[in-house]
């Protein structure tokens, strides 16, 4: 008759996560054992009954699936055990996803302000990018610190671009409408390209000399003078930007209303100001049109791959 000896191990073991994916990771925990010593000579392992006595959800992860095998190398039998862990995403979903697209919301409708409203549009696409910064350092830091990147990291990176983006863009549609400053445009026709007196210096060969200057439908026409006659040289007029100085001046709006610490007087003096902005300009319409239309087209084509290269990740993994 066969005698049959059974023994109780109790054993703790290390899993080694790999967190490339996270939240669409998968671990495979596997436990190898073998016989120790000559007893393997008396014994031999075989796969037969495996059961899971635990809680198949933990607190971060579930058990999808655990199966035993054995196999023999050099004349060693090994059994191996793998224990499967998958994620569920609805926590996450709601503490981290949904945030951060209410927020990439938010920073979009800003587009939708009044112009004159500049300061309040920048305001909110700073408050979001500071959300969002708070909320990936302390997500980052509940996790295990590693030395690459993981898709979370991805997805939350994006996200800050975003409110960036819409401040660039808000401050230099800003720009075109008026100008507060001196204007780099018009100063690109100073010193030795500007047009002083009528006439303007250019470099001729090497010298710099006097030429006289005609605008014609937008354009320098340079009369330049040699030894067989004259020949003209048209130059593209830079285009002009509505200077804020100007506009205070042939308007008679005081610029300390636009300041006042009264809130009405405040708003009807920037609304006043901006009648008188620029809203037609080429460049000034085409950041309109990426800002709209651009920008939630790709966060849109972005959140799609995201989600459709994480959900085939996972389903592979399962399958494998």
């Amino acid at each position: 008759n066969p005698i049959t000896l059974s023994r109780f191990y109790n054993t703790r073991f290390l899993c080694s996560y790999r967190l490339q994916w996270y939240p669409f990771d998968i671990q495979n925990c596997q436990l190898i054992f073998k016989m120790k010593g000559k007893s393997g000579d008396f014994a031999n392992l075989e796969a037969q009954i495996l059961n899971f006595l635990g809680e198949v959800e933990q607190n971060e992860y579930v058990v999808e699936n655990y199966y035993m095998s054995t196999r023999i190398e050099d004349g060693v039998t090994y059994l191996k055990i793998n224990i499967i862990l998958g994620r569920r995403l609805l926590a996450l979903v709601l503490t981290v996803y949904i945030p951060t697209i209410l927020l990439t919301i938010i920073s979009h409708a800003t587009n939708y302000f009044k112009p004159f409203f500049f300061e309040a549009s920048v305001t909110v696409n700073l408050t979001s990018l500071l959300v969002l910064v708070t909320l990936f350092v302390n997500f980052s830091a509940g996790l295990p610190p590693t030395s690459y990147i993981k898709m979370i990291d991805v997805y939350l990176l994006f996200c800050l671009f975003i409110p960036f983006l819409e401040v660039l863009l808000h401050t230099y549609m800003d720009y075109l409408r008026l100008d507060s400053g001196d204007n780099p445009l018009g100063d690109s026709l100073s010193s030795s390209d500007s047009l002083k007196n009528g006439f303007r210096e250019i470099n001729h060969h090497g010298k710099k000399i006097k030429v006289a200057a005609e605008k014609d439908n937008g354009f320098f026409k340079n009369k330049v003078g040699d030894k067989e006659g004259f020949f003209e040289e048209r130059v593209l007029k830079k285009p002009s930007i509505t200077r804020v100085e100007e506009v205070l001046k042939n308007n008679s709006i005081n610029p300390l209303n636009l300041i006042s610490r009264n809130e009405v007087t405040e708003m009807m003096a920037r609304d006043e100001l901006y009648k008188f902005a620029d809203e037609d300009s080429r460049m000034l319409l085409i950041c309109k049109k990426f800002a709209r239309m651009g920008i939630p087209l790709i966060v849109i084509t972005f959140q799609t791959v995201y989600w459709i290269v994480g959900i085939v990740h996972v389903n592979n993994a399962e399958l494998k």
